[in-house]
């Protein structure tokens, strides 16, 4: 018998359910490995696309493997209230669990062996290095939100870009993540690789990249791994929907000196936006007023009916008074990311402002449907 701490084992199980792929219908994403040798617990989950292995120390010196259904394994950890919780092998086919009661849980098998999670094997591998656990966090943090803005066109602006140079995703406008790798890299991921970035909680995280050739087909893998937590992943290796991104064309619409500039405060912009949609009835084409004058934004719904003034603070340029219309809503979801206390816009080229926070670019089109006077 296997003895835990009840909350060390339920923030491991909160942390393996956002690996768990709940829309996936092949059978090797339903279930959870547990391994448990040498004073540590091992979890893996996988879904043939990528692969997650968590590790975290124990004090018991028993041993004990098995593979369980996942979601009824982990949700019942998780809705334990006890101090401590056991578990134990019973009879080679079932799982034994012992907490605020005692549960049993079958065991999953592949014909007459226990079912094991593959791991994905990384062969030749091409790249490699150390990246910060916060670059990657940022990425889930600040690139997120665009992917749920503006008009999607193409598959690629459903997944994140990384380079060398850092992080786009982009939609009508874009998201630009400045970082520096120590190596180049082009790599698209999907948004469930990129959630579980949160789980890296050492400061370094080893990266590597690997490419062969299986079957006649070019086969990349990308492979991110610290003491407690590993993750695997196929990634894309079709070139030309990597080099589809226009990644210079993006960064140099965010890096542009621009004419004018001004600073304002974010609590104050985010309250005033709230307030002018409540007098839109649609979802759809939200879009308001801003005019930039000497001493403050005028901001309105497209209609001039609903009006508000905000106060610049710190540094400005606003060489006239210029007008814009965008997206509401584009705005909102990036204010709401932002952990600044002032907002700093670049603007006045008649085609897009940028929000700028540290190494953060969001470039906003306007909308030049609209008549601006």
């Amino acid at each position: 018998m296997i003895i835990f701490n009840t909350k060390e084992i339920k923030e491991l199980c909160h942390n393996i359910l956002q690996a768990v792929d709940s829309n996936s219908l092949e059978r090797i994403t339903e279930v959870v490995q547990l391994d448990i040798l040498n004073s540590v617990i091992c979890m893996s989950v996988s879904n043939g696309e990528y692969y997650a292995r968590f590790k975290v120390p124990i004090n018991s010196k028993e041993e004990l493997h098995a593979t369980v259904n996942a979601s009824t394994f982990l949700r019942l950890i998780e809705k334990l209230t006890c101090e401590s919780v056991s578990m134990y092998i019973y009879d080679n086919n079932t799982l034994i669990i012992e907490g605020n009661g005692k549960y049993k849980i079958p065991l999953v098998f592949s014909e007459d062996e226990l079912l094991n999670v593959p791991e994905i094997p990384m062969n030749n591998v091409t790249v490699s290095f150390s990246v910060n656990s916060n670059i990657l966090k940022s990425i889930l943090k600040y690139n997120t939100p665009e992917l749920n803005k503006g008009v999607i066109s193409s598959p690629v602006q459903k997944m994140y870009y990384v380079d060398e140079k850092g992080a786009i995703t982009f939609t009508t406008g874009a998201c630009i993540n400045k970082f520096a790798l120590s190596q180049p890299v082009k790599l698209l991921l999907n948004k469930k690789i990129v959630s579980l970035f949160n789980l890296f909680t050492e400061d370094t995280v080893s990266f590597s990249l690997s490419q062969e050739v299986q079957s006649e087909v070019n086969v990349t893998k990308i492979k991110f791994e610290t003491a407690s937590f590993t993750l695997v992943s196929f990634v894309t290796s079709d070139s030309v929907l990597i080099n589809s991104v226009p990644s210079t064309a993006i960064r140099s619409r965010a890096y542009k000196t621009y004419d004018n500039y001004v600073t304002i405060s974010k609590s104050s912009l985010l309250a005033c936006l709230d307030r002018i949609s409540l007098f839109y009835t649609s979802l759809s084409q939200q879009y308001i007023r801003i005019k930039y004058e000497s001493d403050g934004i005028v901001v309105s719904d497209i209609d001039n009916n609903n009006v508000e003034n905000i106060p610049y603070v710190g540094d400005k340029k606003v060489l006239r008074d210029y007008e814009m219309v965008v997206d509401l809503n584009d705005i909102l979801y990036t204010l709401k990311s932002y952990t600044d206390n002032y907002v700093n816009i670049n603007f006045g080229d008649h085609e897009a402002l940028v929000l700028v926070s540290n190494d953060i670019y969001i470039v906003i089109p306007e909308v030049l449907s609209y008549e601006v006077d």
